[in-house]
């Protein structure tokens, strides 16, 4: 049936004008079959070949998957959406910019109708289905290489910015309809804007957003972390609120590496130690959230370590030119809280309206295409800039998770693919001052001075000084760097020079 093209375009159902949420589970049920039949990576047996053998048709069926690397060159060139001949459909994704589309006769809207813009649009649900399938696409570090029970793809909503994307997802997490909040246990070290964004919430919003920073990559304080967490359950389960446990690996600036499946299964522990209730409407429940903005689906799928939701700013590595501004959120389709989960985001990002235009969601899919070349240059590059830095006698430390002293190297080398442990890193000069910093910054000459990561040009950044005052990250002689496409010599050459006469 799925194979009709009126099936297809049934069950490609849109999220209607009023929220029903059973409705809204058929939709995402459906949504999978079909994207299914759409995307390798959701069965192993995607295609069939049929040739002519004494005149009967013989279908002989792929063995395994498409690679991870060809569905991502293929990003958005889905005939699904076109309306087009299957034979005879464009090669690049369609641009759609209409805000509003007819309504039939009846005044009824079917499912697979588009209303309005800020509820979905044809280019925004291609990037959408398209980061949703690389996100659960085989992968050798998850132990689902060649299994046929592959998970079928998330829920994916996409957003105005990386910080939106993290704001709503905290809003999907509190407890449906009670207002209570949501309770965040923020790892240590992460980025300075997910806790800005967090304290912007619990000052201008209702105050039932709170949070507090915790240790979460130091082995000998897992049994502390086990306690906290088990606490603020407790506490949340009696006040009907629930934990958030977000975790950013690796980690901006400090490029630390936290145990995605050991933590998904410590707060599942927890919460069956506490009692905690499926009923979405009751609090209690520990959401798993990682930030993987710093390892993308090539190199990290944190859905298929345990994970409830991944995060991604798309304005860095997944669009990769620095001309996007945008975020998305994939939230599992088969862990304890991806259901209701997945619904509340959807009311949130329906609802409150943070959406990227049609035309960064295209430009999103054409970064897409070339993010496997890409990312796997740009870590070959950090990798060897890491290990140049490491040995320069005036830098004081290289922070790298590729590095083999780095403190958590062997659970990178467990849960980051194919030896990419991503483009970025940082270093902090020898006399540890921000002045000394500053003047290596200020001598580079290829490298270029600018916030973000991502792009093709490698950026370096001073990240004490872009830390809001009273909640500093970085240490004060700390640079980070993004590394770009670049030849990896001639930044060599520009760092050393930098390094060298930084003082001079």
């Amino acid at each position: 049936v799925l194979t009709s093209g009126v099936a297809r375009r049934t069950t490609n159902a849109k999220f209607p004008p009023i929220f029903h949420r059973h409705a809204e589970t058929n939709r995402r049920f459906l949504s999978a079959i079909t994207l299914s039949s759409r995307y390798p990576a959701c069965t192993p047996y995607w295609r069939s070949h049929s040739t002519k053998q004494g005149g009967r048709d013989v279908f002989k069926k792929r063995s395994k998957p498409v690679s991870l690397s060809t569905l991502l060159a293929g990003a958005g060139i889905d005939i699904h959406l076109n309306d087009v001949d299957p034979n005879n459909h464009p090669m690049s994704p369609p641009l759609h910019l209409s805000t509003t589309y007819s309504r039939p006769a009846s005044g009824h809207y079917e499912d697979h109708h588009f209303i309005y813009s800020r509820m979905n649009n044809p280019t925004r649900q291609l990037f959408e289905d398209a980061i949703g399938s690389i996100e659960v696409a085989d992968s050798p570090k998850s132990g689902t290489q060649n299994n046929k029970d592959v998970l079928p793809p998330p829920t994916v909503c996409s957003f105005g910015s990386g910080i939106a994307a993290v704001a709503s997802l905290i809003s999907a997490s509190s407890p449906s309809g009670r207002g209570a909040g949501t309770h965040v246990l923020l790892s240590a070290g992460c980025y300075h804007g997910t806790g800005a964004a967090l304290r912007t919430m619990h000052a201008y919003g209702s105050g039932g957003t709170t949070h507090e920073i915790v240790s979460m990559t130091d082995n000998s304080l897992q049994m502390s972390l086990r306690r906290k967490l088990k606490e603020v359950t407790v506490r949340a389960a009696a006040e009907g609120r629930n934990i958030v446990l977000w975790i950013e690996t690796p980690s901006n600036p400090m490029c630390d590496v936290t145990d995605i499946r050991s933590l998904s299964e410590m707060a599942r522990e927890i919460e069956d130690e506490v009692g905690s209730r499926e009923d979405e409407d009751l609090g209690g429940k520990v959401v798993v959230a990682v930030d993987s903005t710093w390892a993308p689906p090539i190199i990290t799928q944190p859905l298929l370590l345990g994970a409830d939701a991944v995060v991604h700013s798309v304005t860095k590595y997944i669009s990769g030119h620095s001309d996007v501004l945008m975020g998305a959120t994939c939230v599992s389709s088969s862990s304890r809280h991806g259901t209701w989960l997945a619904s509340n985001l959807r009311c949130v990002q329906a609802s409150l309206g943070a959406v990227p235009s049609p035309f960064e969601c295209w430009m999103a899919l054409r970064g897409m295409r070339t993010l496997d070349v890409r990312l796997r240059k740009q870590c070959a590059s950090a990798q060897t800039l890491a290990d140049f830095l490491e040995g320069h006698p005036s830098v004081a430390a290289t922070h790298y998770p590729g590095l083999a002293l780095h403190p958590q190297h062997a659970v990178a080398r467990a849960q980051m693919s194919d030896e990419m442990y991503g483009g970025m890193l940082s270093f902090e000069v020898k006399d540890g001052t921000a002045e000394t910093a500053m003047a290596v910054a200020a001598r580079l000459r290829v490298i270029h001075r600018a916030t973000s990561l991502g792009g093709t040009e490698t950026l370096i950044e001073h990240r004490a000084s872009a830390e809001p005052k009273g909640y500093p990250v970085s240490p004060p002689g700390l640079l980070r760097i993004s590394v770009g496409l670049e030849d990896v010599n001639d930044l060599i050459e520009d760092l050393d020079i930098a390094l060298t006469n930084a003082n001079s």
